[in-house]
């Protein structure tokens, strides 16, 4: 490709220029054939790669043989010598200087050369090969392409100078204190000079090593970058649990991300007793909520040794993991609990209690200071960890509060330990904010899609672009808000260039030379700022081709579309430039592993991304389809599909998304229309006459049942919507609304079917005994029936408030009722959900068959068999209510079936319709008992209309 064009050549802009080792005639070669590893050119001069290893380029000339792979520099052609085995280097020459001189020496003029001979002289002239990197010097303007706007807000960048605490000693160390300090101790008698030794060291003269372990440990977080950890450091006897010495590391991940901390730990004798076992304890406590987050432990294996390294990595993770166990005894003053890193246990021992099996008290004399908590006691003093505000080894002193306006935009100061420098009071920023005092805006990127599907989330691709490096890359995840066509970035580092992504689909977004803090950017993206893909610009053999063949192709993409504005491959992403004729391309690897540093906390194959890849400040995962949550730990698939799922992400403190309104309507009807339908149906079973039979004692129940589904129903609905608009805060409510509302829906929609298929089986029994009915006893039986059926269907769906749960969702700020079945529950829930729904179906139906059977046999007690089938078919004419009932009744129900058992989810919360629907469309059967069992009925009906016009009298002569 570096010879294409480049003159003076007679070949075209697809060929190379080549010697033939035939003709040894100057010829052009296609450029199919450059670089594909088969030497074509005499020389190599198509495979110049073989001979230029590493930096060198003055080698060029690549012998015939095979066998020896040998180069030449320029200098040794056309010499009377032949260097290669077969004379390649000597065959092409027609003009041999004299003298000291050569073919190719400066001195000899072009015109005494062959074309031939100048070919091959003009190698020399190919320059060491010098690194490109991407840049945006030689890059159109693309910008006009795009409705975007940028605004500086910071002309010029704050500095803050920062006083310097630390001031140069200028103690001179004696020899005589080795590794220590040597002070001066005053007196009222004499001045002496003493040796202050480091940990490390002992003696007069710090002449003596300490038996130690020497710890070397980086801390890194999963989540909580502005969380302040307490982490605790004990060199542990394992014998007796006696802890020999600790160390304590105050870290907040914004302001200490990695950092390498030395400590040495000190046995507590002189020698150490070689007869223990020892090993470094690490505990990890919040010091905002006070709360314990896990223990790991890293035994100690060679204890020989009069010093032991260890070099240590220790990931906290997002959530306590900590599990408990029962291998050991910790009496009542402790916890047995398994470490982190090991299937090993231990016992963690309450306040003031340590040592083996937590049997040891704590000194009476000597406590931790209220509200701190106390890990364990060395030398008869406790190990405290102190909370915010408190420092010391008990906890009594308090920091000193933040210097007035030390942080700016709402930045939120901590007070760490003033006795280090290092460790002075930091800023917390708030989003949109950074810096040492948050007083640098970050960039604001208004990001909006216009004739675009609108995704659930984005990934964004910051690019920046270095002159005397590779360019350099920060992916980010972003997810859009159900109710918005558009989202908002906040972005602290560097930037050139940004891509979107979604839909497995590359769209350019922005572009901008230079970078400025605090600018607001708002651009839009449309259909074509999509980048293609080599494999719809590109045949199929071209793209196959191995990367350092196929890039040759690209000067052709950017010749041949000519409104393309950006396209790539696995490898690379190119814009083109210099009229559409010449690719920009940098590297960007599109298949690149998202798991936080290999430490990825996003659960059922999301994917995790940071905003900075050595030290981040957030993180965000990316789910799959049919989960959601901050970590991708929910489903909403089968089971998993609620109301809440449904319609909570629609719910919003401050505005009423077009979901929740039709929403508000359909469940306002259906509530209207139900406690009507209900009213009226316990006013039709209530009279006397119509609780005479069995059927009316369970139409009676099931009236009564129906209003409790419409209550609620209702209930459901609203305290859903206010919880999640957090005007009710309670947790009980909160919790009745997921666990209990939820169950006693379900309890009443299968007694609703039970019921009704009681009516149809008490039916069946009256037609087939005639008058040999017992309507007394049936009553009796009924009864109990009711009672049992209540029974049934509570123990068949106690599953529910056993599997059902609260989650916190701190990514979205609010709560989720959530079900997690375990295998065992899930089958069995799965059987009676079916159970429930089918059974009393098939009861309908079966019934309705054997009643309208059992009446034409009585129509034809004698006849031809001809007859028998005109009085079924009359009969069914007749009582096809019986047969379309059950029919419309299941076909109502089948949506929710549907949705629980279909292999399908809710793939995206825009689209919430068809599982809204379903939802709804369940509870129609409820609502509909009046017009089911009463209209039909000439006996009902006359109830009816009987306690209707009581009830009217008695309204008239009361007023």
């Amino acid at each position: 490709m570096d010879e294409l064009n480049c003159k003076p050549t007679k070949c075209s802009s697809l060929h190379h220029s080549c010697v033939s080792p035939k003709t040894l005639k100057l010829g052009c070669l296609p450029i199919d054939k450059v670089g594909d590893g088969i030497i074509d050119c005499l020389g190599g001069t198509d495979e110049l790669q073989q001979c230029q290893v590493g930096e060198s380029t003055e080698k060029v000339f690549r012998c015939g043989n095979i066998s020896e792979k040998t180069c030449l520099k320029i200098v040794l052609l056309c010499d009377k010598k032949d260097d290669c085995l077969f004379g390649d280097d000597e065959q092409f020459c027609q003009n041999y200087m004299t003298g000291l001189e050569r073919v190719c020496s400066s001195n000899v003029p072009t015109f005494n050369r062959s074309e031939e001979e100048q070919f091959f002289c003009s190698l020399r002239t190919v320059p060491p090969k010098i690194k490109e990197y991407f840049t945006l010097s030689n890059q159109i303007d693309i910008m006009s392409l795009f409705e975007s706007q940028k605004e500086h807000k910071f002309k010029k960048k704050t500095i803050v100078n920062e006083n310097d605490f630390m001031r140069k000693n200028n103690f001179t160390w004696a020899q005589q204190c080795k590794r220590g300090l040597r002070i001066r101790v005053i007196s009222e008698d004499n001045n002496t000079y003493k040796c202050l030794c480091p940990p490390a060291y002992y003696g007069n003269t710090c002449e003596y090593q300490n038996q130690r372990v020497s710890v070397t440990i980086q801390i890194r977080t999963i989540a909580y970058w502005r969380t302040m950890f307490t982490i605790v450091l004990l060199l542990i006897n394992n014998n007796d649990q006696i802890i020999e010495s600790y160390a304590k590391i105050e870290f907040i991940s914004i302001q200490d991300c990695g950092i390498k901390y030395h400590i040495n730990l000190l046995y507590s004798t002189r020698p150490k007793d070689e007869s223990k076992n020892y090993s470094i304890r690490i505990d990890v406590f919040d010091r905002h909520s006070m709360e314990y987050r896990g223990s790991w432990d890293y035994p100690i294996f060679f204890a020989f040794l009069p010093v032991n390294r260890m070099a240590i990595i220790l990931i906290i993770p997002a959530h306590q993991l900590q599990s408990t166990c029962d291998t050991l005894n910790c009496a009542s003053h402790g916890q047995c609990l398994i470490f982190m890193n090991s299937d090993r246990s231990f016992c963690k021992c309450n306040d003031e209690w340590s040592g083996k099996g937590c049997m040891i008290a704590g000194s009476s004399k000597y406590h931790c200071a209220p509200n701190s908590l106390s890990v364990g006691t060395t030398r008869d003093r406790p190990i405290c960890v102190c909370p915010l505000g408190k420092f010391g080894s008990r906890c009594y002193l308090k920091h000193p509060s933040c210097p007035d306006n030390m942080c700016k935009n709402e930045g939120t100061c901590i007070v760490r330990d003033e006795r280090m420098p290092s460790l002075k009071p930091i800023c917390i920023c708030m989003e949109g904010y950074s810096g040492t005092y948050c007083e640098i805006k970050d960039t604001k990127i208004d990001l909006s899609l216009e004739k675009l599907p609108i995704p659930s989330a984005i990934l964004l691709h910051f690019i920046t672009a270095h002159s005397d490096k590779p360019e350099s890359r920060v992916t980010t995840f972003k997810k859009i808000p159900v109710d918005q066509m558009s989202t908002t970035i906040y972005i602290s580092t560097m930037f050139h260039l940004i891509f979107v992504e979604f839909f497995d689909t590359l769209y350019f977004a922005h572009l901008q030379y230079t970078y400025t803090p605090g600018d607001i950017i708002k651009t839009t993206i449309k259909p074509y700022h999509q980048c293609s893909s080599i494999d719809e610009l590109l045949s199929v053999n071209v793209t196959k081709l191995h990367k350092i063949r196929r890039i040759k192709h690209y000067p052709i993409i950017c010749q041949q579309h000519a409104n393309l504005l950006c396209f790539y491959d696995d490898s690379y992403i190119c814009f083109c430039y210099n009229n559409n004729t010449t690719p920009n391309c940098f590297i960007f690897k599109h298949n690149m592993t998202y798991n936080c540093q290999g430490y990825n906390y996003c659960q059922n194959g999301g994917r995790c991304f940071q905003n900075d890849i050595v030290c981040p400040t957030s993180s965000i995962c990316e789910c799959k389809e049919c989960f959601y949550g901050s970590r991708c730990q929910f489903t909403s698939k089968g089971f998993g599909l609620s109301l809440d799922l449904i319609l909570g992400p629609h719910i919003h403190p401050y505005n009423y998304s077009l979901v929740l309104q039709i929403s508000t309507l359909i469940v306002s009807l259906l509530t209207i229309l139900g406690l009507i339908n209900a009213v009226l149906s316990v006013l039709t079973f209530q009279t006397k006459k119509s609780r005479n039979s069995s059927s009316g004692i369970y139409l009676l129940s099931s009236s009564i049942t129906s209003i409790l589904i419409i209550i609620f129903f209702s209930l459901k609905f609203w305290l859903l919507i206010l919880s999640q608009k957090s005007i009710i805060t309670n947790r009980s409510i909160i919790s009745i609304q997921c666990l209990l509302i939820d169950f006693l829906l379900r309890i009443s929609l299968n007694m609703e079917n039970w019921l009704n298929a009681c009516v149809s089986i008490e039916r069946v029994i009256i037609i087939i005994k005639d008058v040999q009915f017992n309507n007394i006893k049936s009553k009796q039986i009924s009864k109990r029936i009711v009672f049992v059926l209540v029974l049934f269907n509570t123990i068949t769906a106690i599953q529910e408030p056993i599997s059902r749960r609260i989650v916190d969702d701190e990514e979205d700020q609010r709560s989720w009722c959530i079900i997690e079945y375990s295998s065992f529950l899930k089958i069995f829930n799965s059987l009676f959900y079916l159970f429930h729904f089918l059974t009393p179906f098939l009861v309908h139906l079966i019934s309705a068959l054997i009643i309208i059977i059992r009446l034409a046999q009585k129509r034809n007690i004698s006849g031809p068999h001809q007859k028998f089938r005109k009085n079924f078919r009359k009969q069914l004419n007749e009582h096809k209510h019986l047969l379309v009932g059950p029919i419309v009744l299941i076909i109502l129900s089948l949506p929710r079936l549907l949705i629980l058992f279909l292999p399908g989810c809710m793939k995206s919360f825009r689209e919430p319709w068809f599982f809204l629907l379903g939802y709804f469309v369940s509870f129609i059967p409820a609502l509909v008992s009046f017009m089911t069992f009463v209209l039909p009925s000439n006996m009902y009906k006359k109830e009816f209309l009987f306690t209707f016009r009581r009830i009217k009298q008695s309204f008239c002569r009361n007023n």
